[in-house]
């Protein structure tokens, strides 16, 4: 996997009125540069409020990301409820448009017939996203929360988070608000 190092570079912004700090992070890995930018308060988690990788712009939270048999690189922008796509010449483009009605998207995970599967954590779901951006549901029920075990709208999450397949085209799904593992078999 990608492991990203970030180097504090000195900039810290002073506290706004709410008591928040900004903070400036060089990112440092061998083939990805560039600049984070997050608020923070003293005692609680670093939320990073905008990201540059090699070009690649990720406002808000990047919560995931795939590569997709084309070769881009598609990030789930959880934050702004969008799907990102990165091609290997640095073209940057939405895939999946917030309108498509994800709802804080994180994992993903494509298909061997390059369809992308999106744990879409807000709305307690797993969509598919065809080649041609055509998005559905392939399991759970928008805004329905639950651990149940069941096929398409009969099945429940919490918060589903990372995505993958195995070799037999199985789906797993890291279910992470209700602290399991599910499994999908798709036809």
């Amino acid at each position: 996997g990608l492991s990203v190092v970030f180097r504090f570079n000195g900039s810290l912004v002073a506290p706004t009125e709410f008591g928040s700090y900004a903070l400036t992070a060089t990112i440092d890995h061998p083939n990805y540069q560039g600049e984070a930018v997050a608020t923070f308060r003293i005692g609680a988690p670093i939320f990073w409020t905008a990201a540059t990788v090699s070009g690649l712009t990720a406002p808000g939270r990047p919560a995931g990301l795939a590569f997709g048999p084309d070769g881009a690189l598609y990030v789930a922008d959880a934050a702004n409820h969008t799907i990102r796509r990165r091609t290997s010449a640095g073209v940057v483009s939405t895939f999946v448009a917030a309108s498509a009605g994800l709802r804080e998207p994180a994992g993903l995970a494509f298909d061997g017939a390059g369809n992308l599967y999106v744990a879409d954590a807000g709305n307690h779901v797993i969509r598919r996203v065809t080649p041609a951006g055509v998005v559905s549901t392939v399991a759970g029920v928008v805004g329905a929360t639950g651990t149940f075990d069941g096929t398409g709208s009969g099945a429940r999450f919490f918060r589903p988070g990372a995505l993958a397949f195995a070799p037999d085209g199985t789906l797993f799904v890291a279910d992470s608000g209700n602290g399991v593992l599910r499994r999908i078999v798709l036809p």
